[in-house]
């Protein structure tokens, strides 16, 4: 997925044509600071690959919470907070985006905590379950261009330091 996403962010810059119609279809998607950036998209998976290789296959879970908080959650952020948002915080990112980023945190891991129990008795639950509030504060804190970045690094270093624990 990496390379593919490569191969689309070289074509949509450099050949005429497929940016034409890569426009056409992804354009409702690209907020305006990408058009001459990376697509969050491409930092989002750079960023999965990596934490996928350096975490031990043991603590997979803890790269699939954080790759979740960080696609799912700021999905959620984003269409509450354009949405609904009337309380900007910081960075144009707003308390009611932050909330849902939170709540869909909070949903996701206590989805993943029913179907595997086991990896999360070992480990403190609390901690587990606080990992979505230092995520949407990471989120939040983070400029946009980057929160793709952030917050899956973030979760995992905070996830895989709690589990030491």
């Amino acid at each position: 997925f990496f390379l593919l996403m490569l191969a689309v962010e070289f074509l949509r810059r450099y050949n005429s044509l497929f940016k034409k119609y890569m426009f056409i279809i992804l354009q409702p998607l690209v907020r305006p600071y990408e058009n001459k950036n990376f697509m969050s998209g491409t930092y989002l998976i750079a960023i999965s690959l990596i934490v996928l290789v350096v975490v031990p296959e043991e603590l997979k879970y803890i790269v699939i919470l954080s790759i979740s908080y960080a696609s799912i959650c700021d999905a959620a952020a984003a269409v509450c907070g354009l949405n609904y948002g009337k309380i900007v915080l910081f960075n144009n990112k707003t308390l009611e985006g932050s909330t849902a980023f939170i709540i869909s945190g909070l949903i996701i891991t206590f989805i993943y905590l029913s179907f595997s129990p086991e990896l999360f008795i070992e480990n403190n639950l609390l901690f587990v379950l606080f990992c979505p509030f230092i995520a949407g504060i990471v989120e939040l804190l983070t400029t946009m261009k980057y929160d793709n970045v952030t917050v899956p690094l973030f979760s995992t270093v905070y996830l895989l330091a709690t589990s030491a624990l």
